[in-house]
């Protein structure tokens, strides 16, 4: 049964990341066509680093991955990490608040949903500012990346246009589509969590769904730190710290080795998935002398 388990968690978060794949490429297809075999490898480093590393640092390393490889460069590829990661803060937060509701976890779980609750609301507030304020926004950073060389400043207003544009561009995306791949990301994500929970159980760590939940997105949550001694699995069986292991780092072996496949059966895959638009367009100009370029570039191309 513990094999049963870990291959059926090991699946089905491997479905969980290749959804996300099509969320994240939605916010580059705007602009250009998203370089999935890049995307994918960027993933995978990113979440095996952030496995090892703190404070979410693979997830910069995603983005410099991807962005060095792209038309639109790192600024933009930074841009839509953050709002992938910024839709998830909203899911994580529904899931401890329904647990709550549910009576399930106890304190840590009510504490991990008012943080999520408060952060979320910010996140809320943060994105219409954004919208409501975006010219404003603008000028100070202009303002701000012209302290530096050219370099710094182009780079600097690249990420500050890209990530104030990709809030605003919400509206370019199929909202249809992006409910579906989240509701469908998520729901192949609780799935690994419950098997991954059942697995547990059998390795010698008796675990539910909402354990692993807080485990995961708690506000200590689970990286290598936790199967070492004096992590929230330091104590437990040989066998349970491995198979956290396991199915955290196999299905990133398998991302990377998907990238390796023949041209042909990617090409297939791509062109069933319609992984790039029919042509490119284009990025907002970014004004690098006068900001009063700024208005009037907005609204000769209106995004």
């Amino acid at each position: 049964m513990l094999a049963l388990f870990l291959l059926l968690a090991l699946l089905l978060v491997l479905v969980g990341h290749a959804f996300r794949l099509l969320r994240w490429e939605q916010f580059i297809r705007i602009y250009e066509r998203p370089p999935r075999g890049q995307m994918l490898r960027g993933m995978a480093g990113g979440y095996a680093l952030n496995f090892v590393l703190p404070f979410h640092l693979g997830d910069a390393f995603r983005a410099v991955y991807t962005g060095r490889r792209m038309k639109s460069g790192i600024g933009f590829a930074l841009a839509t990490v953050i709002m992938d990661r910024f839709l998830d803060v909203w899911f994580v937060a529904f899931g401890f608040i329904a647990f709550r509701l549910l009576g399930l976890g106890g304190a840590p779980v009510d504490g991990a949903a008012r943080y999520y609750l408060v952060f979320s609301l910010l996140l809320v507030l943060g994105l219409v500012l954004v919208v409501a304020l975006r010219d404003f926004l603008k000028k100070i950073c202009l303002a701000f990346c012209g302290l530096f060389n050219d370099t710094l400043k182009l780079d600097g207003m690249m990420f500050f246009w890209s990530l104030i544009n990709t809030f605003k561009d919400l509206g370019r995306v199929k909202i249809g589509r992006l409910v579906v791949n989240t509701l469908l990301m998520w729901a192949a994500y609780l799935g690994s969590y419950t098997a991954l929970a059942a697995a547990l159980t059998v390795a010698g760590e008796p675990m539910h769904l909402v354990d692993v939940f807080g485990l995961l997105f708690g506000r200590n949550a689970a990286d290598f730190a936790a199967l070492l001694p004096g992590g929230a699995l330091g104590t437990a069986a040989p066998a349970a710290r491995g198979l956290l292991l396991a199915w955290f780092m196999l299905p990133l072996a398998a991302m990377w080795a998907a990238t390796l496949l023949p041209e042909r059966v990617r090409g297939a895959v791509n062109q069933a998935t319609q992984a790039a638009p029919a042509e490119d367009t284009t990025p907002e100009e970014i004004p690098l002398t006068d900001p009063a370029r700024m208005t009037a570039n907005e609204d000769e191309n209106p995004m």
